[in-house]
């Protein structure tokens, strides 16, 4: 903690509190407390915080005749008698003025008085504890009327759609890569089509132009989180004119009509009904949610088109996601992608679990990591296998998620995440061999 602070602004601290090892220049200071600031905040933290919705009233007085009243906020509307006939006034009957004054009293309530109507006959007498009455049973009728639950109807909605005929056709294998690398041992093999899913879009034109140039199908994959004021990221993919694999409903609406689109597992279709749904949107083939066995996805395959679903046969699964870059944390002094000069680039970075499992830790655009499954002896390469056809029963072979060790490794992971130590590996053309620099976590 702070022992003093000068008249300079210079920050004093108790002896041995503070390890000035950790401490960086431009590391933002905080204060706990400023009266200013407390002063600025206080309409907010005190009285009601609740958004206000406007009431418009409408009264009827008339001499023989209980005080009719209704009041409505937007649709709804609710009326409250006085119960008892008004009588004459002796003096003066009720006018618009403490009609107004009284109903819009409505306190910490939700509610605000906006307009007034009123209709008075024959010098009507209302008592002020009348009016209060009546305000407080239409708030009352109010707050029962917006809680309650609308009416909800049921459908039956088949699922068991009949299955459709196969069309004759071979299966396809289609490659997913994440470094270039991996790239050039895809383009020897020769798929029915590569997607690159580059977390950076550092490298990603030199990458498009390598497999074009080959005559391959290429497709890009598009960020899995893409945040406000980070449209640009699909934007620049779509401009590319190559089929993207989105990975969001929200996406898929976005780009609906403008591009090719193979839906990506994270759509969660699990059954013909949400398949068929996203299928009408535009995409051209979709891959079943990991929560399908395989005689599951068969089954999908068989209800909406083999030709149409497009199954993981093996794949890194991703067990982490985090805004904290360790990237530029632990390979440079920056502090934002501002500064940091962009190590992401030029190092690869892993995860080493108790085990000596290393996990990849990749990040994207948006300066987010991503840490990947590991195992022991990785070589920091994932790779992802997909494989669509026409013939359900030739596509859809063994279960379409990781094996049993990978899961048995990702509840390792997880359960000595805490324990991890960040593992570093330069892949810098200066260095000859890479080589682990191991260092605390943060």
């Amino acid at each position: 903690s702070v022992y003093s602070v000068s008249d300079r602004g210079e920050l004093r601290f108790a002896n041995g509190a503070i390890d000035f090892g950790r401490i960086r220049p431009g590391d933002l200071v905080w204060r706990t407390h400023d009266a200013d600031v407390d002063k600025a905040a206080k309409p907010y933290t005190q009285g009601s915080l609740v958004r206000k919705q406007r009431v418009d009233v409408v009264a009827e007085a008339r001499v023989g005749s209980p005080l009719r009243t209704a009041w409505t906020v937007g649709a709804l509307t609710v009326t409250v008698d006085s119960g008892e006939p008004l009588v004459a006034a002796q003096s003066r009957g009720l006018t618009l003025e403490p009609l107004r004054e009284q109903f819009s009293r409505l306190g910490t309530t939700a509610y605000e008085l906006g307009t007034v109507e009123l209709t008075a006959e024959g010098e009507p007498f209302v008592p002020v504890s009348l009016l209060n009455r009546v305000r407080r049973e239409a708030v009352d009728k109010l707050q029962e009327l917006q809680a309650a639950r609308p009416p909800v109807e049921i459908h039956d909605v088949t699922l068991t759609a009949a299955p459709r005929p196969a069309v004759e056709g071979p299966p396809q294998l289609h490659l997913l890569v994440r470094t270039p690398e991996q790239l050039e041992a895809a383009i020897a093999f020769a798929p029915a089509s590569i997607t690159l899913d580059y977390l950076d879009l550092y490298g990603l034109r030199p990458s498009l132009d390598r497999v074009l140039a080959t005559g391959l199908t290429v497709r890009l994959a598009t960020p899995r989180v893409i945040k406000p004021g980070e449209e640009k990221m699909a934007e620049f993919m779509t401009k590319l004119g190559v089929p993207l694999l989105v990975r969001s409903a929200g996406l898929v609406e976005a780009l609906r009509g403008r591009t090719a689109m193979v839906g990506d597992f994270s759509l969660n279709a699990a059954n013909s009904l949400t398949a068929d749904t996203f299928l009408s949107m535009g995409l051209e083939r979709i891959t079943p949610t990991h929560d399908l066995n395989a005689e599951q996805v068969a089954d999908l395959a068989r209800r909406v088109g083999p030709e149409q679903i497009e199954a993981i046969a093996y794949q890194h699964l991703p067990v982490f996601h985090t805004e904290h870059c360790v990237f530029c944390r632990f390979l440079s002094t920056g502090t934002s992608y501002k500064d940091c000069g962009r190590p992401c680039e030029t190092h690869r970075v892993a995860v080493r679990d108790p085990q000596g499992r290393a996990h990849p830790v990749l990040a994207d655009a948006g300066c987010r990591n991503r840490v990947m499954v590991g195992y022991q002896g990785l070589s920091l390469r994932p790779c992802s296998q997909r494989q669509s056809g026409a013939k359900g029963s030739r596509t859809l072979t063994g279960r379409p998620m990781a094996p049993a060790k990978w899961t048995m490794d990702v509840s390792t992971a997880t359960t000595w995440s805490r324990r991890a130590r960040i593992a570093i590996v330069s892949v810098k053309s200066t260095i000859s061999a890479p080589r682990w620099i191991s260092g605390a976590a943060p």
